[in-house]
């Protein structure tokens, strides 16, 4: 009886440390998993920085978790020559969109606070993304940023979400 008991033992042993050893995988895998995405998107950043001969402020690319069905949003501003900036969105969405749309700010920071010298607005209808840009002669001598506000509309039911490009001083 104590060997028949033994064995019950070491087989409960055998079976509750693989499982317990798995568990502990699947923890680690889930951490490198994100890691990885980080990377992913890291890397989809630094990629579209390079867009032909002009200097590009940091792209944000952003994962909706507000929106129910904007899936990725992103924006950024460059100088494209001596007094003019260029600001560039993308908005994509997981599924077709009855109206899809973005508008672009250019703004600029005065000493205390951030003031819109300009905006465009882009709608493009029964797609899922729209990607756009546009350029405005700026002064020398001050910063300057873009904000963006994406949008999509889906069976009468509109969805927004903002980004914001880092600054560039523009001299």
């Amino acid at each position: 009886m104590k060997k028949l008991l033994s064995l019950w033992a070491f087989i409960l042993v055998l079976i509750m440390y693989p499982t317990t050893a798995f568990a502990g995988e699947n923890k680690k895998d889930s951490e490198d998993t994100k890691q990885t995405i980080n990377l992913t998107i890291n890397l989809q950043s630094l990629d579209e920085t390079k867009e032909s001969e002009e200097e590009q402020t940091k792209i944000r690319i952003r994962k909706s978790t507000s929106s129910k069905n904007l899936d990725l949003w992103d924006c950024y501003i460059s100088k494209i020559k001596s007094g003019y900036i260029k600001g560039s969105s993308r908005t994509s969405s997981a599924v077709v969109a009855d109206e899809i749309g973005c508008t672009i700010y250019f703004q600029m920071y005065d000493g205390s606070r951030w003031k819109t010298v300009g905006s465009k607005s882009y709608t493009n209808y029964n797609t899922d993304s729209i990607r756009k840009s546009c350029s405005i002669a700026v002064n020398s001598g001050k910063e300057y940023r873009v904000v963006v506000d994406h949008y999509a509309v889906f069976n009468g039911h509109k969805e927004t979400v903002t980004s914001t490009s880092s600054s560039i001083y523009v001299d």
